[in-house]
């Protein structure tokens, strides 16, 4: 036993024989003792050095390591990953001084590791070059021919009523076409690489010169030029009935007679007139890169009928492999998108995010194409259903505050010592304190009118509609909130009357709308510093993590799921949104339920006042 405390007491290694010998003899309650001994011992040293048994060894088994007073995830990429993520390894904080939580935290940092390297071999097996393939030439020759015929008929009878000299210009088709049927013979495609690569460029195909197909496109050009030649002898003289004999383009102009094409180019500026014109400013600048993108990809004068499901997966795979920041990076900049992302693949540049991929375009590009196909230009959707699974669960993207936060919080100033117009800006004292109790977004909050707050059936409520230049998330966003009791003993309803008769028109002074249509933004950043400046950390704290503190609350006073907890955080809604804020429920209905949003723990009282 002797041997067994100073091997423990000098930290080295126990040799097992000892163990054993010493277990074989020593009663079972002081075998006990010590193995609960042994345990506290490692874990103090644990705690003191960073590791059980020196943090080498500990990063080794576990992919463990402490920095400072906080425990970190830390594990290399693969070498042949090297080149797209870089040498440096994955790290993430487990947000934890304590070892025995790290270690619980650390199968979902591994978790997260692992889908990292997924998400990479999946983008780097779909970054290949964009293939043309005989669909593709077919559908380009066919457009273009038609184009083609079209502008020429019409020279051709503005030539006619010029009086231009038939002869020369007879003889001149007459030697193009010599040279378009020996250019054939001989396999040449110089005479027409240029106009190729430039039908290439305009559909979205700049790849498509280094495919094999190439040729066979160039083969077709030059055969549709010879058959442009005959049509235009015959049309130059008197022929107008005259059909095409070449089989690739004998049926195309008897097609002339129905109805138009529509191109991607139709479909995006209609659809921007139609629907995008009316949202938010904001939400029609998210919409610019999206059209950028659709056009880089397929072509501006792609024809909608031509865009199938590959097409689609050519979108969803493109979307997947942009750069983080495209837009902001100098090293991108001015480059065409499918150059970006082979250059950011080259640098290894992160990608975007899940959440911007299924957001901020595939959604934005899915609604593009559903509004064609109801408005019957599209047979069917060619990206439904292509999204990235997200391996962060939506839980975990945000924290709320923690109750010891809350209190940091709202006992420093602008609430202690209490400021109801810190430097001019009341919003910086209430906002926070409406946003806990209500949950509501800093957008709604910042553009609040002094008619927003007024009593319906004897109680006091927040009306949070649009009206002039302000805007709602989304249409289940407009509602009608009673006032929380906490917000009433604070002063609330005092400092809206000294508004109202005051003559003002918002609630808060100094609030307007960006460039963006967007409120609240300097609000935000505001709180954002605050938190920073108070030392509290967490994932992605901010204001919008009191609505998270909020539906935590609602979902302990039971309310969590319900119609009217949803019809109180903006979420969904039944009934007629026109005049009916509370789908189908009383105003005191829903003042009991604000009431239940309770935060034992969190005493306000220094903020209380007497009415």
């Amino acid at each position: 036993m002797a041997e067994l405390v100073d091997a423990l007491a000098s930290g080295v290694s126990i040799r097992k024989d000892v163990e054993v010998r010493v277990l074989f003899w020593a009663p079972s309650a002081l075998i006990a003792n010590k193995i609960n001994y042994f345990s506290e011992f490692r874990s103090s040293v644990a705690h003191k050095h960073g590791t059980y048994e020196g943090s080498e060894s500990l990063s080794r088994k576990t992919n463990l390591i402490r920095r400072g007073n906080r425990w970190y995830f830390n594990r290399a990429y693969p070498k042949d990953l090297w080149d797209a993520l870089g040498k440096a390894p994955f790290r993430v904080s487990l947000q934890t001084d304590s070892l025995e939580i790290a270690e619980r935290r650390r199968p979902e940092a591994e978790r997260r590791y692992f889908a990292k390297i997924d998400e990479v071999r999946k983008t780097l097996r779909s970054l290949q070059p964009v293939q043309l393939s005989e669909f593709d030439v077919h559908s380009l020759i066919a457009n273009w021919f038609r184009d083609e015929a079209a502008r020429q008929t019409s020279n051709i009878e503005e030539a006619i009523r010029m009086d231009f000299d038939f002869e020369e210009q007879l003889e001149l088709l007459r030697g193009q076409e010599i040279d378009y049927l020996q250019a054939l013979a001989q396999h040449d495609n110089s005479i027409v690489s240029p106009e190729a690569r430039g039908l290439l460029d305009r559909a979205g195909l700049t790849k498509g010169s280094r495919n094999p197909a190439y040729g066979q496109l160039c083969r077709m050009l030059l055969r549709g030029k010879r058959e442009l030649n005959v049509l235009a002898r015959a049309r130059m003289l008197g022929d107008f009935s005259y059909l095409p004999k070449d089989p690739a383009f004998s049926g195309l102009l008897e097609k002339a007679h129905e109805a138009p094409k529509r191109t991607l180019g139709d479909l995006i500026e209609s659809h921007r007139k139609d629907k995008v014109a009316n949202f938010a400013p904001s939400t029609q600048a998210a919409y610019e890169p999206v059209w950028r993108l659709l056009k880089s990809i397929l072509g501006e004068r792609r024809d909608l009928a031509t865009i199938k499901r590959e097409e689609g997966r050519q979108l969803f795979e493109a979307v997947e492999s942009l750069p983080r920041g495209l837009g902001k990076l100098k090293v991108l900049s001015g480059l065409p998108i499918l150059d970006a992302i082979e250059k950011g693949r080259n640098l290894g540049l992160p990608t975007v995010s899940p959440k911007t991929i299924n957001g901020s375009y595939m959604s934005f590009i899915s609604s593009i194409f559903s509004w064609a196909v109801r408005e019957q230009w599209m047979d069917f959707n060619p990206v439904t259903g292509l999204t990235v699974i997200d391996p962060v669960s939506e839980s975990d993207k945000r924290d709320p505050f923690t109750m010891e936060q809350l209190k940091t919080i709202f006992n420093a100033s602008p609430w202690r010592p209490r400021d109801d117009n810190p430097k001019g800006k009341p919003l910086h004292f209430w906002g926070p304190l409406i946003a806990l109790f209500h949950g509501l977004r800093r957008g709604e909050i910042a553009q609040l009118d002094v008619a927003d707050v007024t009593t319906v059936e004897a109680v006091p409520v927040i009306l949070v509609r649009p009206g002039g230049r302000k805007r709602l998330k989304t249409i289940n966003a407009r509602r009608m909130v009673p006032v929380h009791p906490e917000l009433v003993r604070t002063g609330f309803l005092r400092y809206v009357n000294q508004r109202r008769k005051s003559g003002e028109e918002k609630l808060f002074c100094g609030q307007i709308i960006d460039g963006r249509g967007q409120w609240g933004d300097a609000f935000s950043d505001w709180f954002s510093r605050l938190i920073k400046e108070q030392k509290i950390e967490g994932r992605k704290l901010g204001l919008h993590s009191f609505r998270h503190n909020w539906q935590d609350r609602a979902r302990e006073a039971g309310l969590h799921g319900t119609a009217i907890a949803q019809e109180l955080a903006g979420r969904s809604k039944g009934g007629d949104s026109s005049n009916n804020y509370g789908s189908g429920s009383s105003t005191s209905l829903l003042a009991e339920a604000v009431e239940k949003v309770q935060y034992p723990d969190l005493d306000l009282s220094h903020l209380h006042v007497d009415d």
